[in-house]
């Protein structure tokens, strides 16, 4: 079994709400040098460890975005694991937190560390301005932030923040064979990662959107929900589905890990995390009784094991689903 054992992050500029519904996170008024090494270690230290004691140890750095960032950073401490870069745009985070699990699992690293950064040239201010799922849909505005997972073998573990279930990523194609997504394609994703987790809908109480306030992606993503558990999801127990892009703007490949952290967070307190709806909704906003959007702040626990979802989907048309478990 892989587990989540350290995290790390930062968001920088003005944020609508505190970062304390992300475990592990901080506020930064700007990008700081040398941020990202130093989020690492602060991640491998939350798992129990120090960096400079891993030197010379097969520890993977998986980095969604250039490789040689990542070789780079993996030689600032030694690190003799894998190191390489993930190229999926805004999905690249959770399709690096996948692939260094299965590498986990397969014995190619003993500690794996994931990480996302975005950088802008100027740190974008909160405008109030996104509003995904609403009548007015607008799209959400960049920031600047940085994330850091630490994935260890359960039995390896010195602390367990979360189980990961399991999930999938795919290309997602569409109907026009252009670039973009279809209903099926993010439908068999969301089932695909369901299945590998040896999960069913109803088991699910918590969900990340990706919805980032394009009315026609909002709209398929959501209908794509809609389908997998209108069919097999529960009604008595219904799936709590938040949206981060709405509370705190657009992270691009850091979104999914901060999605991830959003359903830590969760996990850990029972309850819901905010998110920031602009209100009407659109239209096209209608889900079944085994669904609701939630503004957060309620209980709604785990409940006996319920596990919690992030889905992230890339403007190439690359989707990612991962699905954590309490401890």
């Amino acid at each position: 079994m892989i587990v989540i054992s350290g995290v790390a992050g930062a968001l920088v500029g003005p944020l609508p709400w505190p970062v304390a519904s992300l475990p592990g996170f901080a506020q930064l008024d700007r990008v700081r040098d040398d941020w990202l090494p130093g989020l690492v270690e602060q991640a491998i230290a939350d798992a129990g460890h120090l960096a400079d004691d891993l030197a010379w140890r097969p520890v993977g750095l998986y980095l969604a975005g250039d490789g040689d960032t990542a070789c780079r950073l993996a030689q600032r401490w030694d690190w003799c694991g894998p190191a390489f870069g993930v190229d999926a745009e805004c999905a690249g985070g959770l399709v690096a937190l996948l692939l260094a699990a299965q590498e986990l699992a397969a014995g190619h690293c003993d500690l794996a560390v994931v990480v996302a950064e975005q950088v802008l040239p100027d740190a974008a201010s909160w405008d109030d301005g996104c509003a995904p799922l609403a009548a007015k849909a607008r799209e959400a505005a960049p920031r600047a932030g940085a994330a850091v997972l630490v994935l260890e073998r359960a039995a390896d573990a010195r602390r367990v923040r979360a189980r990961l279930r399991g999930g999938a990523h795919r290309r997602l194609g569409s109907p026009s064979g252009m670039v973009g997504m279809s209903l099926r394609g993010i439908s068999e994703l969301l089932k695909g990662g369901l299945d590998r987790a040896g999960l069913t809908p109803g088991d699910v109480g918590y969900c990340e959107l990706h919805a980032l306030g394009t009315a026609v992606g909002d709209a398929v993503e959501l209908a794509s929900f809609c389908r997998v558990w209108g069919d097999d999801g529960d009604a008595a127990r219904p799936t709590h589905l938040g949206n981060q892009k709405a509370t705190f703007g657009h992270l691009e490949a850091v979104a999914g890990l901060v999605g991830l952290a959003r359903v830590m967070g969760w996990l850990e307190s029972g309850v819901l995390p905010p998110t920031a709806w602009r209100r009407p909704f659109s239209p096209l906003a209608v889900v079944p009784p085994a669904l609701r959007l939630s503004e957060g702040g309620i209980e709604a626990g785990p409940q006996s094991g319920r596990a919690g979802g992030c889905l992230a989907l890339s403007r190439s048309g690359v989707g990612a689903f991962a699905l954590l478990g309490p401890v």
